[in-house]
């Protein structure tokens, strides 16, 4: 039980000032270290407000981009159907329903020009893609982990969770462009992103957007019937950015689904 006594309540009212003209040094550096973490705290909530506060124009602009590629619904059964979004994506022939659907139809524009030129190229209008989007996929090699006996004639192969240490830099598929061949930071001016499973580095394997809304669909077409996604992919990240010359507002987007 704590007992306030009234020199308890009187230390409150104190000051550095007045610990001084009393002559109680032990006082003062009580006073001292009190408005200390006093001055802490408010500095510590005075920077978070700073950094927390941003313009009608970039919410605006961050809700605008966020209907367009999270809130769009997408048909994954086409004879019963089923409408699913971005944030309900759970197996690969969503993603790629996703890429053909809402990708290739958001990112060319309403004009109708089906081009993507980052010169020349706008979604919602009056913002320009600065350059042409790009989706990287990360992967991990090919054991790493044990199968129980009972099961092995069920499965041939085992892959683990992502882990740095077991990340796939072989080249897969039947070509050699970049989206078969393991591209490195410098290539794929990734970044580095912590999940909640596991950390992504920056490298993999990629591909951009071509210019043409007819080649991207064929593209990705290709990349469907050669397995480009497989058991090993285990994150799928989709980087753009767009800029509002009226508003001079930037917003970088990445999108990002993962598979275990």
């Amino acid at each position: 039980m704590l007992v306030i006594t009234s020199n308890d309540r009187l230390s409150n009212l104190l000051t550095r000032q007045i610990a001084t003209d009393l002559n109680n040094r032990e006082l003062y550096v009580q006073l001292s270290i009190h408005e200390m973490c006093i001055y802490g705290l408010f500095f510590i909530l005075f920077c978070i407000s700073c950094c927390d506060m941003y313009t009608y124009d970039v919410f605006a602009l961050n809700q605008e981009i966020s209907s367009l590629f999270l809130d769009s619904s997408f048909e994954v059964t086409t004879a019963d159907g089923i409408s699913i979004k971005f944030h309900d994506i759970i197996t690969m022939e969503h993603l790629w329903k996703y890429f053909y659907e809402v990708l290739c139809n958001k990112l060319y524009g309403l004009d109708n020009s089906n081009m993507l030129n980052v010169t020349n190229s706008e979604i919602i209008y009056r913002n320009k893609l600065l350059f042409k989007p790009r989706v990287r996929q990360v992967r991990v090699e090919e054991g790493h982990c044990e199968i129980r006996n009972q099961f092995k004639g069920l499965f041939k192969e085992c892959y683990v969770p992502f882990d740095t240490e077991y990340e796939e830099k072989r080249s897969f598929g039947p070509a050699n462009d970049s989206q078969w061949l393991y591209s490195g930071e410098t290539r794929t001016q990734g970044t580095f992103y912590s999940g909640k499973i596991s950390y992504y580095g920056p490298g993999g394997y990629y591909f951009d957007f071509p210019e043409r809304k007819e080649d991207a669909k064929q593209l990705i077409d290709g990349l469907k019937m050669n397995t480009w996604l497989d058991r090993a992919t285990r994150a799928i990240f989709i980087d753009f950015a767009a800029y509002n010359g009226n508003t001079d507002t930037l917003c970088v987007v990445k999108l990002k689904d993962f598979l275990q």
